[in-house]
């Protein structure tokens, strides 16, 4: 198996990673959108757990970011049927209300 880097990821235009970025709040997903283009990696945004779900029948997801706290969804399910679904890492992003 070859070691890669970062940089050799993000270069790789054969296998660019793709990071799917899962918030209802558009300002919310535009940071890493954002933050994380202008990187070179390939940003998905999406505003629901349903299109999460359903982005993963038609794209390959290297990481996912997603909020837990959305309206009618709630974060730990999404996460409990995405794993079903793939073994992608998967960063959670909690207001600190939700912690306590």
């Amino acid at each position: 198996m070859q070691d890669l880097s970062t940089d050799d990821l993000v270069t790789d235009t054969a296998n660019p990673l793709r990071v799917l970025v899962v918030d209802d709040d558009a300002n919310f997903r535009a940071m890493p959108e954002e933050y994380l283009a202008s990187h070179g990696i390939r940003v998905l945004a999406l505003a629901s757990g349903r299109q999460m779900l359903e982005a993963f029948e038609s794209e390959a997801i290297n990481l996912v970011l997603t909020d837990i706290r959305m309206p009618s969804e709630y974060g730990m399910m999404l996460v409990h049927a995405l794993g079903q679904r793939s073994s992608v890492p998967i960063v959670l992003n909690a207001p600190v209300e939700a912690v306590y």
